[in-house]
């Protein structure tokens, strides 16, 4: 976990311009290389997001938001959805592509579905939701036709069949009972379940900001808690994990 927070660090720190949203493609002893394209920025927001969950960081979180916003400005196809792997500022570029086969890696089409629908799912924002679908259906011809050309855009269909499950825990995650909580869900991931924490840290107003119902979700001083939401509608809160357990089953 901290190898990853410092790899995110340095990543943030050496080849992204937080004035213009570019992220560079390499670095080496200083010098940056070329533009990223839609592949770096869409495996590079999908890290954030584990990140955050195993961290509950909001740093990671909210520079997935930023990454998403710059991707979608610069590879975004407004006429048929989905997106180009290069920018259309690209002089030298002919013909722009869209990525539409996962190999050995996913395609950035692939995982930029799975990132949208993931972001709006915690952050309750139709417009990423809708921008993430939009994606599935710019390549539905190729995944219907030979679905075994893009295994990991059918992992973002199946997030986009299942409704959409939050589940907020609050409460100091050095406990026990935190820990505990934070376990039992992340020992059953869903197709399209969001996991979130309100530790009380000054970097979560910014998430409050832009989801003002996590405001409420607290736990008692000492305690924790862990709150169920689907489809936007939250359960009581539950203290234990046999409790929440039942909730996500």
């Amino acid at each position: 976990r901290a190898a990853a927070e410092r790899a995110a660090a340095f990543l943030q720190e050496q080849v992204y311009d937080p004035a213009t949203g570019e992220l560079r493609r390499s670095w080496r002893e200083g010098r940056l290389g070329p533009a990223g394209y839609a592949e770096d920025y869409a495996g590079l927001i999908a890290g954030l997001l584990d990140l955050y969950e195993a961290t509950w960081n909001v740093r990671w979180l909210r520079w997935s938001v930023e990454l998403q916003s710059a991707m979608d400005r610069v590879f975004w196809d407004e006429v048929e959805g989905g997106y180009h792997q290069s920018s259309l500022a690209d002089p030298a570029i002919v013909l722009r592509l869209k990525d539409d086969h996962d190999g050995a890696e996913p395609s950035a089409n692939s995982l930029a579905a799975a990132n949208l629908l993931r972001l709006a799912t915690v952050l309750h924002d139709q417009a990423l939701a809708e921008r993430g679908l939009r994606t599935l259906r710019a390549l539905q011809p190729v995944w219907q036709r030979t679905p075994w050309a893009l295994p990991a855009l059918l992992c973002a269909v199946e997030r986009a069949l299942e409704p959409a499950t939050q589940v907020v825990l609050a409460g100091d995650p050095t406990t026990g009972t935190f820990e505990a909580l934070a376990r039992e869900v992340q020992g059953q991931p869903g197709p399209h379940r969001a996991v979130l924490a309100r530790t009380g840290a000054a970097e979560e107003e910014w998430l409050i900001n832009r989801v003002p119902a996590l405001g409420a979700m607290t736990a008692a001083p000492g305690e924790a808690a862990a709150y169920v939401c689907r489809e936007y509608v939250c359960q009581a809160p539950v203290k234990t994990r046999v409790e929440l357990r039942k909730l996500l089953s």
